[in-house]
């Protein structure tokens, strides 16, 4: 779900620099472009329900029980997680490498309005620079959280047999790409965090008003009482 709010972000804001006045995103749009990534994310993780089952493997020399995936065809289950990994991780990939690339461009492009003004000028480069090594830093942590684990699962579903081979690492390295995988959720808020001042901003009034509130609701109940 992640992948395609980032990429559904990607093209909002390339929308939002080149058409300013032409294109707006309202409301309504937002709410049925995030019940669409519900949708589409719902839909594409739903498989598992009908294909997940426990069974019984050899592994390091005992019988365990395992979690897997049992399908009908073999191709089945090929043409399930090519299409889960392009969907994904290689689209949005693309989306933002493409959106941001543009979006950078412009935005380095952009002059100033009115006369030529050093110290101005000077602020504006630097508030481009940082821009610029922002939109770059969330393409680059896009595919290193997502790109390993896309890898390895392209990798096992043709050669599933090594994982189960006594020694093998390949279980574990599966695991530990899958935790960075996930890890993406909290990555873009920390890119924020620190490459964005309107986000720091906006993140340092939430939690005034957040702390005026509790001191209210303090006040009120310490009166009641």
């Amino acid at each position: 779900m992640s992948s395609f709010t980032n990429m559904a972000i990607g093209v909002d804001r390339l929308i939002a620099v080149l058409f300013p006045l032409k294109i707006r995103i309202t409301s309504s749009r937002s709410s049925c472009m995030i019940a669409l990534i519900w949708l589409f994310s719902v839909a594409i993780a739903s498989a598992e329900l009908f294909v997940a089952r426990v069974a019984e493997a050899y592994f390091e020399g005992d019988i365990v029980l395992v979690c897997g995936e049992i399908w009908e065809k073999a191709s089945h289950g090929s043409i399930y997680w090519w299409m889960n990994i392009v969907f994904v991780c290689f689209i949005p990939f693309i989306v933002l490498t493409v959106t941001y690339s543009i979006l950078a461009n412009v935005l380095w492009k952009r002059r100033a309005p009115g006369n030529a003004d050093t110290s101005r000028d000077q602020l504006a480069l630097r508030a481009k620079r940082k821009v610029v090594k922002m939109l770059l830093t969330i393409v680059v942590m896009f595919g290193v959280c997502w790109m390993p684990l896309s890898i390895l699962i392209l990798f096992l579903e043709y050669h599933y047999e090594l994982a189960l081979k006594p020694g093998s690492k390949l279980i574990s390295i599966y695991i530990s790409l899958h935790w960075l995988a996930m890890a993406h959720s909290f990555v873009n808020p920390i890119i924020y965090g620190f490459m964005n001042d309107n986000f720091r901003d906006d993140l340092k009034n939430l939690f005034k008003k957040l702390r005026l509130l509790s001191s209210v609701r303090s006040a009120s109940t310490t009166y009641t009482s």
